[in-house]
């Protein structure tokens, strides 16, 4: 008889951000491993599809424990301290789906007493059944130094269809320049940047998934699209592609789409950011005056091969591996 597995996907959020994408590809990579291996599968997926505050934190609460009860939960880190709670005295393996952790981003009463308990019980516990997947070399070492040696650490970068994407590469305009997404991540250094690269002519955007954001202003644009092929090809066709970022985060999928259409990189060294730097031998500044020397300067970088080649989703099953090993002890 063939082997079972439930595989549930719990998250919580309302747009469709880069990191959901990823939790979605590693569900479904794993899901589909298993049954390669000849095992049914039963996959479940649930989303809040909206933020909670305040009291109405407590149905958040309610959604995390009641959903997770697959063999194995893939779990958002804001969703994570609920399902370990519900599964205490059970066997089913939570892994948590952590794409970036940082201080500075922890702003409420709430979400600070959140974290404090999420990272005491897994500092302390003695549980095999917990993981933690991380995007980057970065975040593996940041959490063992955070979390108990019986809690795993399972290692799923963000995978692209490198072929479809460089099918987008295209002459560049000179001096249109990608600000990146506009984002609370997003270092205040950015809007210097724009009115400096402005007064020297330069046309920069920035593009969100918040239609309510959308707007010409005096030093950029903020631009929403509709579909993924017109935002490629719109980062394709610029100069440069600017990741000046305040927080830690986990990778940056914007990043790494503008290195597959051809567009140059310049990013500073901040969490997974700093990891695909290095590997993708991408263009690094840490000031305003830096970032705009870079560009003033026209200068480049050639890409690693390795790391298009690395992160293409041919590698799935490669990085599912870890998670299926999680799933069978």
């Amino acid at each position: 008889m063939k082997q079972a597995y439930s595989v549930a996907h719990i998250s919580h959020g309302v747009s469709v951000t880069g990191g959901y994408l990823h939790e979605q590809f590693v569900f479904n990579s794993v899901c589909n491993s298993l049954e390669e291996q000849g095992c049914r599968v039963s996959k479940y997926h649930f989303r809040t599809n909206r933020f909670f505050k305040g009291l109405s934190q407590l149905k958040m609460v309610w959604q995390g424990m009641v959903h997770a009860q697959s063999n194995l939960n893939l779990v958002s880190n804001w969703m994570a301290l609920y399902a370990i709670w519900r599964n205490v005295f059970a066997k089913r393996k939570i892994v948590i789906t952590w794409h970036h952790h940082d201080e500075a981003d922890v702003k409420t009463t709430m979400t600070r007493l959140y974290m404090k308990w999420l990272f005491n019980i897994l500092a302390n516990t003695r549980s095999t059944h917990i993981a933690i997947m991380v995007v980057s070399d970065y975040w593996a070492t940041y959490f063992k130094s955070k979390v108990s040696p019986s809690v795993e650490i399972v290692h799923f970068p963000n995978l692209f269809d490198t072929t479809y994407y460089q099918s987008f590469k295209q002459t560049k305009i000179p001096k249109q320049i990608y600000l990146g997404q506009y984002a609370f991540k997003t270092d205040d250094g950015i809007f210097e940047l724009a009115h400096q690269l402005t007064k020297q002519g330069y046309s920069c955007f920035f593009t969100t998934l918040i239609q309510s954001q959308v707007g010409k202003f005096d030093n950029y644009e903020i631009n929403r699209f509709d579909n993924h092929s017109d935002y490629l090809n719109k980062l394709a066709q610029s100069a440069y592609s600017i990741a000046y970022i305040k927080l830690n985060e986990g990778w940056n999928r914007v990043a790494h789409e503008s290195i597959l259409v051809g567009t140059q990189v310049i990013g500073n060294n901040k969490g997974g950011l700093s990891d695909l730097l290095k590997e993708s031998n991408s263009l690094v500044a840490h000031t305003v005056e830096e970032f705009s020397t870079i560009i003033l300067q026209n200068q480049t970088a050639s890409v690693n091969p390795d790391f298009i080649r690395k992160y293409d989703a041919s590698n799935r099953s490669i990085y599912s591996k870890g998670i299926i090993d999680f799933i069978e002890k």
